[in-house]
């Protein structure tokens, strides 16, 4: 019988992929509660700043991971096609999109050009902790 696997086979498998996927995705919303959870002992504008940092990354990485999600399919053709020039030049060229889209945010942080993210004295951010 060279059919396909059953519908609960195929449950079964799609469940296993998933499950860390969906872990990982607890995760990330298990820390971000976390993190805002501490921050909101500070203070209210502290935690509006958080949440809005929080977005601004979110929207960054998710266009990111939108644009570099093409290294993938581009190398595994070439590697399915026994192209190994193919394969480093897509991997290179992704690694080099990657830097190119993360790059901008820590200079702007450290440098202070981000007005979401106030940076040091003069900031008019209260760092004192209220408990």
């Amino acid at each position: 019988m060279g059919g396909s696997p059953s519908p609960q086979r195929r449950t079964r498998r799609n469940a296993t992929l998933a499950t860390p996927i969906a872990l990982t995705q607890l995760a990330q919303i298990a820390m971000m509660a976390t993190d805002l959870a501490w921050i909101g002992h500070i203070g209210i504008e502290a935690l509006a700043a958080a949440a809005l940092a929080g977005m601004i990354l979110s929207v960054g990485l998710t266009f990111a991971a939108g644009v570099i999600s093409a290294v993938a399919p581009l190398a595994a053709q070439a590697h399915g096609a026994a192209n190994t020039a193919l394969v480093r030049s897509a991997l290179r060229m992704g690694l080099w999109i990657a830097l190119a889209l993360w790059a901008p945010t820590p200079i702007a942080v450290l440098f202070e050009r981000l007005p979401a993210f106030p940076v040091g004295k003069g900031s008019g951010t209260d760092h004192s902790f209220r408990g």
